[in-house]
């Protein structure tokens, strides 16, 4: 017996046993006490497992599956997980290349010639690190009048995605969350494969894991036997959120939490994959001029008090989930649930500081800078979080104040570090400054806040009747008609409600709704509108030709 070997065996007997003693009656309670608090009287709830060196140590549900029938959940209640879905169709593009069958550095016009005539290569590892610049599916559906609600098919939005002809950005230039790049590699896997998508990851995942109750949902008209519902509280009572999305790949997967936790449980004792294809996963991905990003393939890494942590997190209508490991100690954490409001951050970390108090370790506690309102001036002006949502920060009185865009109303900012301000109004929420300027961090996300120029209110000096007409766009096959109304541009579709574009700057505009942000209007050399590049959340530039 070698030194190391020894010495990894010894340290592998004592993180067993710190575990297990955590496991204690005590700490049991304080994770069901911390689990109560997210108790609701007759209404949806969550499911927590942890799990440690191959075994379920610690589950507990709360609540109910299904309101009308008072369903309570179990551990084979089938949650719809969301994004948490990313790294199993990772897995099985990795699979694929272990087989040889294909490359993530490939070329995914080789796969998909559909695409041939993007302006750029997009790799098959762009597609599954956000990296690839195709525009995200939800704000696609949204443009043609598509909601979660509505029905949506994986083969409407690929064949949507397959008609696409520019990109938000230059593939590997920037880093950008969505649900596109996974959507396409499904498809991708299916091609490869020769199998339908969900098929091949029954074959290649859950049968041979014993994940029994598992499947990704590609018809909503599929029955699927102990599912919970999604649920939103209005008041003092609960209205159902419908997803009839089934778009998989990126999303889709329904499982229960005994089988998500077979999942976990086979990143430390492989039965499918192996050591390799897990490293490739959580490896962090790099852009194209060599900067790092946290995301790798299916999951993200970051250190938490000391700890190397390996999460995904997901959302779709009411349904939440979370999957965070802590690799090093064979560690798990599952957490489902069935409400809008829900956010199973602080719940997740929550149990992870009960059961690792004694692995983790705080930086020294440093005393909060305090800033002068003329240290704060630097960061006051407009900024822009995504296209058409503005906000505003102003310095006084020692405070940097959050405005509304054009409002006058004003709220603090705790100071929260260096640089840093707590931004109150979400949970998991901060506003940092840095060398490349102001990034809002939500939950597990970043996002650039642009500083603008803009001022409102903006008064236009040519007439709107120069931008009324029928604009077209040929891969979504969707129109808007522009028309005034109450001197207002009015944006009217056949499937949405009619958006009011307010004036921004010179043939600039800007509405209330995500996916119609800002617009910006193309002139020809006659100074005739020809058409506009509309940008929003997940969108950038998208091109829409006047008709008529």
């Amino acid at each position: 017996m070698n030194r190391f070997w020894l010495a990894a065996s010894l340290a592998f007997i004592l993180i067993n046993v710190n575990i297990a003693a955590a496991q204690s009656d005590s700490i049991g309670k304080q994770i069901d006490s911390l689990i109560q608090t997210y108790h609701q009287d007759n209404g949806p709830g969550i499911a927590v497992s942890v799990v440690s060196n191959g075994k379920i140590i610690y589950q507990r549900q709360e609540g109910l599956a299904n309101l009308e029938y008072g369903t309570p959940i179990s551990d084979s209640t089938v949650f719809h997980i969301a994004s948490v879905s990313k790294q199993f169709t990772a897995f099985l593009a990795l699979l694929l290349e272990e087989e040889g069958k294909l490359s993530l550095d490939d070329d995914i016009s080789r796969y998909l010639p559909e695409l041939k005539d993007l302006p750029y290569k997009v790799s098959i590892r762009q597609l599954a690190n956000h990296t690839h610049g195709f525009a995200n599916t939800y704000e696609l559906g949204q443009l043609i009048g598509i909601s979660s609600g509505d029905v949506m098919s994986q083969q409407q939005m690929i064949k949507i995605l397959l008609r696409q002809k520019q990109l938000n950005f230059k593939p590997g230039a920037q880093y950008e969350y969505n649900n596109s790049g996974f959507a396409l590699l499904a498809e991708i896997i299916q091609r490869v494969s020769g199998k339908p998508f969900g098929e091949f990851a029954r074959e290649r995942i859950f049968k041979p894991l014993g994940m029994n109750h598992s499947l990704f949902l590609d018809d909503n008209a599929t029955v699927v036997k102990n599912k919970a519902y999604s649920y939103k509280k209005v008041k003092n009572s609960y209205n159902k959120v419908p997803f009839n999305y089934t778009v998989i790949g990126a999303s889709g997967l329904n499982t229960t939490p005994s089988d998500l936790c077979l999942w976990a449980m086979n990143f430390d004792n492989p039965r499918v994959g192996d050591q390799k294809i897990f490293d490739k996963m959580t490896s962090p991905s790099r852009l194209n001029n060599g900067q790092q990003i946290p995301y790798g393939l299916g999951q993200e890494t970051k250190r938490y008090k000391g700890l190397d942590v390996v999460f995904h997190g997901g959302g779709d209508a009411g349904y939440r989930a979370y999957l965070l490991r802590v690799p090093a100690l064979h560690f798990s954490i599952i957490v489902m649930g069935n409400l809008e409001s829900f956010n199973p951050l602080t719940l997740s970390y929550g149990v992870l500081d009960l059961y690792l108090k004694e692995f983790e370790s705080l930086p020294d506690a440093r005393q909060q800078p305090r800033y002068t309102t003329g240290d704060l001036k630097q960061w006051e002006g407009n900024y822009e979080i995504f296209p058409g949502r503005f906000f505003t920060l102003v310095a006084k009185n020692d405070t940097l104040f959050y405005q509304p865009f054009g409002s006058n109303d004003a709220y603090p900012l705790p100071v929260a570090g260096d640089s840093t301000f707590a931004f109150p109004f979400a949970p998991h929420s901060k506003l940092v400054f840095g060398a490349d300027g102001l990034r809002w961090y939500f939950s597990d996300f970043a996002y650039r806040c642009e500083k603008i120029s803009y001022r409102l209110p903006y008064k236009p000096t040519f007439k709107l009747d120069q931008m009324k007409g029928v604009y077209w766009n040929d891969a979504l096959k969707t129109s808007y008609k522009l028309n005034i109304s109450d001197g207002k541009l009015v944006a009217t579709h056949a499937l949405n409600n009619d958006i009011i574009l307010q004036p921004l700057a010179r043939d600039e505009f800007y509405s209330d709704k995500s996916f119609f942000g800002r617009i910006k209007f193309i002139r020809d050399k006659q100074q005739r509108v020809t058409g506009f590049k509309l940008s929003g959340q997940n969108l950038k530039a998208i091109s829409f030709i006047k008709i008529e």
